[in-house]
């Protein structure tokens, strides 16, 4: 009986121009094997998958999910699109942004390959929100809200959070390609990137997304606390003080004063008392006038650094 070729048994190949005669050769993406050449290029295969937008296709085998995870990111921008093209248009559509970055394969390269080529999304948006404006349904305008960062991104992080900070320096610049949508909301699922970025201790991630009007005052002040519990002193201020006035104000000798962040209350004082963190507490109540309350003063009773009569302001 005459066996059938295994379609799969060799890596795929990719056709190539020659430099020569500009004739198509074979060319294999590892080392040379035996091939057939009923063998079908791994093009066809990314313009089915184009095509069928389908997530169990790369993991029917190993080889193909090797095919596929090893495509171009203007592949894997395809894919997204074709996936985003083709869910139903509902008044609860996400923007292509939201949409493409809560799959993990949605890098740099492949957002940027994405927003290059998304014009025509942008276009059939464009379109349906202008027909669901004549049928006067102002929910349907396509997504009013901004996109949104998605929890895995912030999942694990190091101290530095160059995990995830390029990818939101482009996300957030000011490229022409990116603006046509408005920036990302820092604040996304209550303020879960900045809680993530202060439990790390990531410093220029924290600052960043304070930048970009992200709140420590979402979760009740969930990150303040974090950080106090910490005892970071340089942590907390940057989480409760305003932002430095601009450049511009600076050199006119403008001075305007600027409410924090977050107010800080008698809670976090205990808070900053009961871990032990007696600079934070000294800072709460000398430079943002924060009264103990009667427990609060008991537990500083027993605390030698401190004295605390001398330290409430009258």
């Amino acid at each position: 009986m005459h066996q059938q070729p295994d379609l799969f048994a060799t890596l795929p190949v990719e056709v190539r121009p020659s430099p020569k005669n500009n004739s198509p050769q074979r060319t294999a993406l590892t080392t040379p094997c035996a091939s057939h050449s009923s063998h079908p290029p791994f093009q066809l295969l990314y313009e089915v998958q184009f095509h069928a937008a389908s997530e169990a296709l790369p993991l029917a085998c190993r080889r193909l999910h090797d095919t596929f995870k090893s495509a171009s990111p203007t592949v894997h921008a395809d894919y997204l699109a074709g996936r985003y093209v083709a869910l139903p248009r509902t008044s609860n559509k996400p923007d292509i942004i939201t949409y493409a970055l809560r799959f993990p394969l949605c890098t740099l390269l492949v957002l940027s390959a994405l927003l290059e080529q998304s014009t025509s999304i942008a276009d059939t948006n464009t379109d349906a929100s202008a027909n669901k404006r004549k049928n006067h349904h102002p929910a349907a305008c396509g997504s009013s809200r901004p996109p949104e960062l998605p929890r895995r991104l912030f999942r694990r992080l190091s101290a530095s959070g160059a995990e995830v900070l390029p990818l939101l320096g482009y996300l957030y610049s000011s490229d022409t390609k990116v603006r046509r949508w408005p920036e990302p909301d820092a604040d996304s699922h209550d303020g879960y990137a900045l809680v993530r970025a202060v439990n790390v201790g990531a410093m220029p991630l924290v600052r960043f997304l304070l930048e970009h009007g992200a709140s420590p005052d979402r979760r009740k002040a969930l990150s303040v606390r974090l950080a106090i519990k910490q005892r970071d002193l340089t942590l907390v201020r940057l989480l409760v003080e305003p932002p430095d006035v601009c450049p511009e104000e600076r050199r006119r000798g403008k001075r305007r004063r600027l409410a924090d962040r977050v107010q800080v209350d008698s809670e976090m004082l205990k808070y900053a008392v009961t871990h032990g963190a007696h600079d934070i507490a000294e800072y709460l109540m000398q430079e943002k006038g924060c009264v103990p309350d009667l427990e609060t003063l008991s537990l500083l009773r027993y605390e030698e650094p401190f004295h605390p009569m001398s330290l409430v302001r009258h």
